[in-house]
């Protein structure tokens, strides 16, 4: 079963592109390194998996692409395990992107800083304090490895993207 993720469950959204000379390549090649991530990261806490996830409409044109989910595998906090992290590499003219989403799924009731507000506050331990922040922190060392990898100029450009590539 492919990952679903709202565009009202994302919680936030970090996207880098960088140049190749073969962007579908590249992305192939993305895909088989998360793979290979995904192996040195899985653990009795982290459930990560190379898995699908569906980009297009509900019933027509659906469309799923490829992508590393990275969630708790067991938590005692009933809300964290609707919360993860995809990582995905999508090829957008001689462009490649990484994006990654953190998301909190069953926001149809409620706004994503309310979800986010009921979360915390039954973060009342740091075990499970913990468990919420690695799973981003887990999130954002792939994309930096992934990116370090395959931009040979991130650090340099990494300034760069942050002033012009904000998100409102």
């Amino acid at each position: 079963m492919s990952l679903i993720i709202n565009t009202f469950d994302i919680m936030s959204e970090d996207r880098y592109p960088f140049r190749s000379p073969n962007p579908s390549d590249t992305v192939t090649q993305i895909i088989e390194d998360l793979a290979e991530m995904e192996r040195s990261i899985d653990t009795t806490a982290v459930d990560s998996v190379v898995d699908e996830l569906d980009v297009g409409g509900i019933f027509f044109g659906r469309n799923k692409i490829p992508c590393l989910h990275i969630k708790l595998r067991d938590t005692k906090t009933k809300d964290l395990k609707k919360f993860g992290c995809a990582i995905l590499p999508r090829e957008f003219g001689n462009l490649v992107y990484l994006v990654k989403y953190e998301y909190l799924s069953g926001g149809w009731f409620s706004t994503k800083e309310e979800q986010v507000a009921k979360i915390k506050k039954k973060l009342n331990t740091l075990d499970k304090w913990m468990e919420y922040t690695f799973i981003q922190t887990l999130g954002d060392y792939v994309f930096v490895e992934m990116l370090r990898k395959y931009d040979p100029n991130f650090d340099g450009n990494l300034q760069a993207y942050k002033v012009y590539l904000t998100q409102e």
